[in-house]
C-alpha cells in the first residue's frame, strides 16, 4: 500500500475515534445528568408541612448518593476518574496531535507510539463496552464497541506504516 493512502486512513481513522470518543462521551455526560431527579418543593396547605416532589423523603436521596458514588466508582483507575473533563480532553488532544504528526511526519517512532496509544485506547474501550453492556445502554455501547474498532484499526495500520520501507 502506498504511504501517502495508508497516511490517510490512519489519520482519518485517528480522526474518527476521536470525534465518536467525544460524542460519546457527550451522550453518557448528558444521560447521567438527565437521570437525576428534580426536585420541587412545595407546602401541603392541609397541613402547612414542607413536603418534596420527585423524592419521597431522606431514603431516596441517600439512593441517589449510593448510586452516585457507585457511578463514579466504575469511572476510577488508580483513583484517577477516566471520565474527568481533563483526562477526556487530554485524550482527544493527543490522538488529535498524533493525527497531525502522522500527516506531516510518518517516522516510524511516530507510528510506533500511535500504535501503542490506539492499543491502550482499545483497551479501555473494550472496558467501557463492558461497563455499558451492565448498565444496559445500547447506544452507548455501539459507540464505543465502534471506537474499539477504530482504535484496533489505528493500530493495525500503524503497524503497517511502521513496516513499510518508505517510513524510515
Amino acid at each position: 500500500m502506498p504511504l501517502a493512502r495508508l497516511k490517510l486512513l490512519l489519520v482519518c481513522s485517528l480522526i474518527a475515534s476521536t470525534a465518536l470518543f467525544a460524542v460519546g462521551v457527550a451522550i453518557e455526560r448528558s444521560r447521567s445528568e438527565g437521570t437525576e431527579t428534580s426536585e420541587v418543593s412545595h407546602t401541603d396547605e392541609e397541613t402547612g408541612e414542607a413536603t418534596t416532589e420527585g423524592s419521597p423523603g431522606e431514603e431516596s436521596s441517600e439512593a441517589a448518593e449510593a448510586a452516585e458514588s457507585t457511578e463514579h466508582s466504575d469511572a476510577v483507575f488508580l483513583g484517577v476518574d477516566l471520565e474527568s473533563p481533563w483526562l477526556v480532553g487530554l485524550a482527544v488532544a493527543v490522538s488529535l496531535g498524533l493525527a497531525l504528526a502522522v500527516w506531516f511526519r510518518p517516522l516510524r517512532p511516530i507510528l510506533a507510539l500511535t500504535g501503542v496509544v490506539a492499543l491502550v485506547f482499545a483497551a479501555f474501550d473494550v472496558a467501557e463496552v463492558a461497563h455499558q453492556v451492565s448498565a444496559s445502554e445500547t447506544g452507548l455501547v455501539a459507540i464505543a464497541a465502534l471506537v474499539a474498532l477504530l482504535h484496533l484499526l489505528t493500530a493495525g495500520l500503524a503497524a503497517v506504516g511502521f513496516r513499510a520501507p518508505e517510513s524510515a
